[in-house]
């Protein structure tokens, strides 16, 4: 279900989102988490650990963290769509939940 232009456009999304908020604990910088589900009919879709690597590779550096340690939590799914394509909704919240508007 995902070709290449779609996980590069999902990836690029992703890593704007992240890179609002660069991991680097070390250095005091804020940090990101990334949560991705397929929801059923969209196993054939991309999985977290492919999306979380082409984020990484487009930002160029190691870029997300555990939730557990993360400033900023973005959240995603995919599910089926319309004519045969998926539909992914992303959400990003704070360290205390609050949803950004995006």
């Amino acid at each position: 279900m995902t070709s290449f232009p779609v996980l590069a456009r999902l990836a690029a999304l992703v890593a704007l989102v992240a890179a609002e908020r660069p991991a680097a604990a070390s250095s005091g910088e804020k940090t990101a988490s990334l949560s991705w589900v397929r929801l059923a009919g969209a196993e054939a879709c991309v999985g977290a650990r492919t999306l979380a690597q082409a984020v990484e590779a487009r930002l160029g550096r190691a870029a997300l963290v555990s939730a557990a340690r993360a400033d900023l939590t973005i959240e995603g799914r995919i599910a089926p769509g319309d004519a045969g394509g998926g539909l992914a909704v992303i959400a990003v919240a704070n360290a205390d939940g609050a949803l950004s508007a995006r």
